[in-house]
C-alpha cells in the first residue's frame, strides 16, 4: 500500500527546532493582512486590526523551524506572584491542522526546557480565539514550577497491550 507525503513524513525522524530569522512584512502584506481579517472578522475595524497585527509583530521574539513547524515565541510581562511565561504559537508549515502530543512536547522541550511545564488552555467561549491551524502553548519558564496538576511521577511506554496502542518512541526505536 503506497503511503501519503504527510504520513511518511510524519513516520519520519525529527528535525531538531532551528532559530530562524524573523522576516518584517512589506507594508503590502500588511494591507492584504488587514484586508482579510476586517473581510471575514466584521466585529474588527480596520484600525482596530492594524493595532492588533502592530502589537502582535512586536510581541514575537524568536521564530523556530523545522521541516514540519514554525514555532513563535512571545515572552510575556511579568505577572504578580507567577514566575516568567513564555507562549509558543505553534503552526505545521503546511498550514494544516495537526494533533500530535509528542510534537508538542518535543518543541517544548527544545524551546524552552525540558523540565519546564506547559498547558493548552482550552478557554471560555468568551474568550475564544479560533482563526487558523495554530496552536498555543503556554510555559513557566522556571523549571522548578510545577503547575498543580497532572501525574507526579514519569511513566512511559512504547509497547502496545491489551486495548492501548502505542506507537514506539523515537529514543526507543534508536536502541
Amino acid at each position: 500500500m503506497k503511503r501519503s507525503k504527510l504520513q511518511q513524513r510524519e513516520q519520519g525522524r525529527w528535525q531538531p527546532l532551528y532559530r530562524a530569522t524573523i522576516t518584517q512584512k512589506t507594508p503590502e502584506q500588511k494591507e492584504a493582512l488587514v484586508q482579510g481579517i476586517v473581510s471575514n472578522f466584521p466585529e474588527y475595524t480596520e484600525a482596530q486590526t492594524r493595532d492588533i497585527i502592530e502589537k502582535s509583530h512586536n510581541e514575537i521574539r524568536e521564530v523556530w523551524k523545522n521541516d514540519q513547524y514554525t514555532v513563535m515565541v512571545i515572552k510575556w510581562p511579568p505577572m504578580e506572584g507567577w514566575p516568567p511565561i513564555v507562549q509558543l504559537s505553534i503552526r505545521r508549515n503546511d498550514r494544516a491542522p495537526m494533533r500530535d502530543w509528542r510534537h508538542f512536547q518535543r518543541i517544548k522541550n527544545e524551546i524552552v526546557g525540558p523540565e519546564c511545564e506547559a498547558v493548552e488552555l482550552y478557554p471560555a467561549e468568551s474568550r475564544l480565539v479560533d482563526t487558523a491551524n495554530q496552536y498555543h502553548l503556554w510555559c513557566i519558564a522556571d523549571p522548578d514550577f510545577r503547575i498543580p496538576l497532572g501525574y507526579h511521577t514519569r511513566t512511559v511506554g512504547s509497547r502496545s497491550f491489551g486495548n492501548a496502542q502505542q506507537r514506539p518512541h523515537e529514543e526507543a526505536a534508536d536502541d
